[in-house]
């Protein structure tokens, strides 16, 4: 049980596409409205470390106004692919409108 006035972390599941889908990282939603850079690079935001399918800079969330999460590719070598749709690069999508994603190999 939460301790009194803890708050509680939204937090995405990483799971391993290409294999046999275990999860490989618990990262965090940043809760404040703004725009929030994912990879490998130790500058982003959110850091994803080991997984060379990853690109440095792989892509943006963000947390728009009301709520609304926007995920945008930054041209990532090996692609992001949510909910089975692959976006193409720089493409984004409303997150709320589909139900997973990968990042790296399609």
């Amino acid at each position: 049980m939460p301790e009194a006035g803890a708050r509680s972390q939204s937090l995405w599941a990483v799971r391993d596409a290409e294999c046999d889908g275990s999860m490989i990282a618990l990262l965090p939603v940043p809760g404040h409205q703004g725009t929030y850079s994912v990879g490998r690079h130790e500058s982003v935001d959110i850091r994803i470390d080991g997984d060379k399918s990853v690109s440095r800079r792989h892509l943006e969330l963000s947390i728009e106004s009301g709520g609304a999460l926007l995920l945008k590719d930054l041209g990532a070598k090996f692609g992001t692919t949510v909910g089975g749709q692959i976006l193409p690069p720089n493409g984004s999508i409303v997150l709320a409108d589909a139900p997973g994603g990968q990042l790296g190999p399609r």
